[in-house]
């Protein structure tokens, strides 16, 4: 009864789907990509520029277009969590790039 009782409140704990336990990126992981893939971006001459960036970004971070997308499906019920991520997205980006990613640790 009691292996019942707890295998019961860890799927209902896994279920509840907090920041911690929801799959692909997380909330960090998604705000550094964007940052980088912006920057890339605006730092091409051109579009095919860009486009080649963006794709050495995304390789180098081990991060694919899905996952940045499936980022924002999986919150879409929460447009204020959203709203935050690209407020501290845009503030990344007014820093210098040097300084733009928060301190690991």
């Amino acid at each position: 009864m009691l292996r019942i009782f707890v295998l019961g409140t860890l799927l209902a704990f896994v279920a509840c789907g907090s920041e911690g336990t929801q799959p692909g990126l997380t909330r960090e992981n998604y705000i550094d990509t964007y940052v980088e893939l912006l920057r890339a971006a605006a730092a091409a001459p051109d579009t095919i520029a860009a486009a080649d960036s963006a794709t050495a970004v995304l390789q180098r971070r081990d991060v694919t277009e899905e996952e940045l997308l499936d980022f924002v499906r999986r919150r879409a019920a929460d447009p204020q969590y959203l709203a935050a991520v690209w407020l501290e997205i845009e503030s990344r980006l007014r820093a210098p790039p040097d300084t733009a990613q928060k301190p690991e640790g």
